[in-house]
C-alpha cells in the first residue's frame, strides 16, 4: 500500500493516488489530470477508480477526464445529482481493492453527499489505517456547512454527528483531506496537510465541542462569505464537464486586436501588484500571478460570459496560466498582450497610478474625513482606528455602489496585496477617491498609532 499526495497551491487542493500492487485509485481527482496519468506510466500501474467524497464547489474536478482515458470506474455518494454514471455507495459498502479493503462512511454535513473512504490494509493486520475525509473533516478545522441556502443549521448538525462517526475511528488511523490553509471551504484550517484522528480529537477545536448546540452555533459564527464560483464548479462537476483539449490555449495577441476587444472582455494585470499601483492600464483588475493564489481570486471576480485578457511584462508559461483560469471553470477564450503596459503608451495611451498612504500618515488621514476600508477576509473587532470599515474582499463588489464618491477611501489588508486586488475591483467599477495602505495592517505594527 502506497499514498502519492498531488498539491495544487492555487486551490489548496490535495488530492491522491491509492496504491496497492499494480492497481491505483484516484481520490478527489483535479480537473488537469496528466500528474495522475505520469505517475501511473512511471510505476507500470493501471488507474481503475475515481473516488469522490463529494461533489466539489470550489474547483472543476477530474472524474470524467480521467474515467474517459483510463477506464476507471467513478464512485460517489448513492445520492449524489450526478447525469453521468457512477457506482452508488452508502454506509458501510466494501471494496475490496487487492489486498486492501475500502469501506464507506456516509459523512454529510459539508454537503449532503459527503463521505469518507476507511482503508485497510489486510496485509498487515485487520485494524483501519488511513481516511480520506474530502471536506469533512480537515487538519485543525471542519467543512463549512452553507453552501446550500437555508440549509446550514440542518447540516451543521449532520456534520456533528459525521464527526462523531470519525471519532470511533481508533487514534492511531491517519487522515487525508482534500484541502488545507488557504481553501476557502473551512474556516482555519492548519498547513499541515494530514494528521490523525487522535491528534484532531485532542487539538482540533471542532471536534473538542461535545454538544451539538454549541457546535452548531461555533461552525456557523463567522463563516466568510461563499464565493459565486462555488455553485458554478459545482454545477460543472454534476453534469458535463468540457474536456480541457476541447478548449482554445491562450492566443497572443497584437495591440490592435487588444484595442478591439478591450471593452468587451476582462483586462487582467497579472503583473506584481506594486507595479499596477506604480502605473496601469484603465480598468484593469490586479490579480499578482506570483503572490496570488490566482485560481480562487479568478473564480469569485470573473464570469465566464467575457474573454480575458491578461498584462504581462515578462514571458510566462501560457499552458500553466491557463490552467489556473480553467480549474475554477472558466473557459472561455483567454488571450495575453505581452509587455501590454509599453505597448500602450509607445502607441500613446495614458496609463494612471494610485495614490499610497503610508503608516504615519494613517491617523491624521482618518481623522480629517478619509475612512479606512478593511478588506480581509476576517473579522477583528478591537480595531481602535476613527472611520473604520470592515468589508471582506469577497462581498465588496456588491457594495462598491454604496459608497460616497465624495469620500476619500484607504484600502487595506494584512500586507497589502489583496488591498490592491480590491483597489483594483472599485476602480474597475467607479472613479471613487482610493488609496491604498502600504505594507497593510503589518506597516501599523512598526508605529505607535
Amino acid at each position: 500500500m502506497f499514498i502519492q499526495y498531488f498539491f495544487t497551491d492555487s486551490l489548496s487542493h490535495i488530492s491522491y493516488m491509492l496504491i496497492a500492487g499494480e492497481e491505483a485509485i484516484v481520490i478527489d481527482p483535479k480537473r488537469d489530470i496528466h500528474d495522475y496519468l505520469e505517475e501511473a506510466y512511471k510505476r507500470n500501474i493501471k488507474i481503475t477508480g475515481v473516488f469522490l467524497t463529494h461533489p466539489h464547489a470550489d474547483f472543476i474536478a477530474g472524474h470524467l477526464e480521467l474515467a474517459r482515458i483510463t477506464g476507471a470506474r467513478i464512485y460517489a455518494h448513492k445520492n449524489s445529482p450526478f447525469s453521468f454514471d457512477f457506482v452508488p455507495l452508502n454506509d458501510h459498502y466494501k471494496i475490496p481493492f487487492n489486498h486492501l479493503e475500502i469501506s464507506i462512511l456516509e459523512t454529510p454535513g459539508h454537503t449532503p453527499f459527503d463521505i469518507s473512504y476507511v482503508v485497510k490494509d489486510l496485509s498487515r493486520g485487520i485494524d483501519p489505517v488511513c481516511v480520506f475525509t474530502g471536506d469533512t473533516l480537515f487538519v485543525g478545522d471542519v467543512g463549512r456547512p452553507d453552501l446550500f441556502p437555508g440549509k446550514q443549521t440542518m447540516l451543521a448538525k449532520q456534520l456533528f454527528q459525521s464527526l462523531k462517526k470519525l471519532k470511533t475511528l481508533p487514534d492511531f488511523v491517519e487522515i487525508y483531506p482534500a484541502h488545507a490553509a488557504g481553501t476557502l471551504c473551512g474556516k482555519k484550517l492548519a498547513e499541515k496537510r494530514t494528521s490523525t484522528i487522535g491528534f484532531e480529537k485532542k487539538y482540533n477545536p471542532m471536534l473538542r465541542l461535545d454538544n451539538e448546540s454549541n457546535f452548531v452555533q461555533a461552525l456557523l459564527k463567522d463563516l466568510p462569505a461563499v464565493p459565486r464560483h462555488f455553485k458554478r464548479c459545482a454545477a460543472i462537476n454534476s453534469g458535463k464537464i468540457t474536456y480541457l483539449d476541447n478548449l482554445k490555449p491562450i492566443k497572443v495577441i497584437d495591440f490592435d486586436t487588444f484595442l478591439i476587444k478591450q471593452n468587451q472582455s476582462y483586462i487582467i494585470d497579472i503583473r506584481s501588484h506594486l507595479s499596477w499601483v506604480g502605473l496601469h492600464i484603465p480598468k484593469t483588475l490586479s490579480l499578482d500571478a506570483d503572490c496570488l493564489p490566482l485560481s480562487v481570486y479568478a473564480g469569485w471576480l470573473l464570469e465566464p460570459d467575457k474573454e480575458i485578457i491578461l498584462i504581462t511584462d515578462r514571458e510566462i508559461d501560457l499552458l500553466n496560466l491557463a490552467m489556473q483560469f480553467r480549474r475554477v471553470g472558466l473557459d472561455q477564450n483567454i488571450y495575453v498582450l505581452e509587455k501590454g503596459l509599453n505597448q500602450y503608451l509607445t502607441h500613446n495611451y495614458k496609463a494612471i497610478n494610485e495614490k499610497i498612504v503610508y503608516a504615519d500618515e494613517l491617523y491624521e488621514l482618518l481623522n480629517t474625513g478619509a475612512i479606512l476600508i478593511d478588506v480581509r477576509n476576517e473579522t477583528y473587532p478591537n480595531i481602535n482606528l476613527p472611520n473604520y470599515m470592515h468589508i471582506p474582499l469577497m462581498q465588496l463588489e456588491e457594495k462598491i455602489w454604496t459608497l460616497d464618491i465624495e469620500k476619500e477611501y484607504i484600502i487595506t489588508c494584512q500586507m497589502g496585496v489583496s488591498a490592491i486586488v480590491a483597489g483594483s475591483l472599485i476602480k474597475y467599477h467607479r472613479p471613487l477617491n482610493i488609496s491604498i495602505l502600504s505594507g497593510g495592517f503589518e506597516s501599523l505594527k512598526k508605529i505607535k498609532l
